[in-house]
C-alpha cells in the first residue's frame, strides 16, 4: 500500500472542534480519491495518535505521513508527537510534516472563514479581529503568532490582535476582546 496521511489535531473538550477536524478529513478525502487519510487527537478526542497508528498498521499500511494541524512549532509539534511517533507499530515507516503556520495559505483561509461569517470587503477597514490560539510556553510560537496578526493586520483590518485562549499565556482572548471593545 502507499502513503496514509494521518492529520493530527489537539483535540478539544468542545465538540465542534472534533466535527471540524472530521470534516476536513471528509474534504480531503473527495479532493484527493486515491490518497488514504484519517485523523487522529492528541487529547481529549478520539482515536489517540497510537491508536489510529495501530489500526493503520492492522490494515497493512507500510508508510504514514503526519500532518500536525498546528499553527506553530510548540510543545505538541516539537515534543509531544515526535514521542508518540517514536512509539509507533515497527511495521511502519512514519514521516512528520510541518505544522501548518506561518504560511499566507493560512490567512487566505482566516478570511475566507471571515466573509462566510458576513464580512465583506467593506467591512475589512471598521473591523477588529481577535487572532486566538491554544496558550504556549514557547516564547517562540507566541512570537509566531503576533507575527502572524502583524502581517494579518497590514491587509487592511482594524486591528488584529493575537490572543491565548489558555496555558497562562498572555494576553487571554477575553482580554484582546476587552481590549477591542474598548
Amino acid at each position: 500500500m502507499g502513503d496514509f496521511l494521518l492529520l493530527v489535531a489537539h483535540g478539544s473538550r468542545d465538540p465542534r472542534h472534533a466535527r471540524t477536524v472530521r470534516a476536513l478529513t471528509r474534504r480531503i478525502r473527495s479532493a484527493r480519491p486515491g490518497l488514504p487519510v484519517t485523523a487522529a487527537f492528541l487529547d481529549f478526542d478520539r482515536p489517540s495518535v497510537p491508536a489510529a497508528l495501530e489500526r493503520l498498521a492492522r490494515l497493512g499500511a507500510r508508510s504514514v505521513v503526519v500532518q500536525p494541524l498546528l499553527l506553530t512549532r510548540a510543545f505538541h509539534a516539537s515534543v509531544d508527537l515526535p514521542g508518540v511517533l517514536r512509539r509507533a507499530p515497527a511495521s511502519l515507516t512514519v514521516r512528520q510534516a510541518r505544522v501548518l503556520g506561518p504560511d499566507p495559505l493560512l490567512t487566505a483561509v482566516l478570511e475566507r472563514r471571515l466573509h462566510e461569517a458576513g464580512l465583506g470587503p467593506q467591512a475589512r477597514t471598521a473591523t477588529a479581529v481577535v487572532l486566538a490560539a491554544a496558550g504556549t510556553a514557547d516564547p517562540d510560537a507566541a512570537a509566531s503568532l503576533a507575527g502572524i496578526a502583524r502581517r494579518w493586520q497590514r491587509t487592511g483590518w482594524r486591528d488584529v490582535r493575537p490572543a491565548f485562549a489558555s496555558g497562562g499565556t498572555f494576553p487571554r482572548t477575553e482580554d484582546a476582546v476587552r481590549a477591542l471593545r474598548a
